[in-house]
């Protein structure tokens, strides 16, 4: 189980600075950061920042824009006549 720990409070914003830790006490840390500290990690695992965001109503919309690189993530109704919306995002 992981839970907080008050770490300190920001000066300038008066924010209350917390941290996590494990079952045993120590601070956690996740994997992918525990990867990217060792110099032989590989660029092709890294992940990639979305970049932009796009919403579109028909699906000949939304098949161009993946022919473009842009990765397909959920439709949803977004419209009183449920009209789906795909949402499709773009990564660096």
């Amino acid at each position: 189980m992981i839970s907080f720990e008050k770490a300190g409070e920001d000066n300038v914003s008066g924010k209350i600075l917390w941290r996590l830790i494990n079952e045993n006490g120590e601070i956690h840390t996740h994997r992918y950061t525990e990867g990217l500290k060792s110099e032989n990690v590989n660029p092709l695992f890294r992940r990639r920042k979305v970049v932009d965001i796009s919403t579109v109503t028909k699906i000949e919309e939304a098949k161009e824009l993946m022919k473009l690189g842009w990765e397909y993530k959920t439709v949803f109704p977004a419209t009183l006549e449920n009209i789906p919306h795909y949402v499709l995002v773009k990564r660096e």
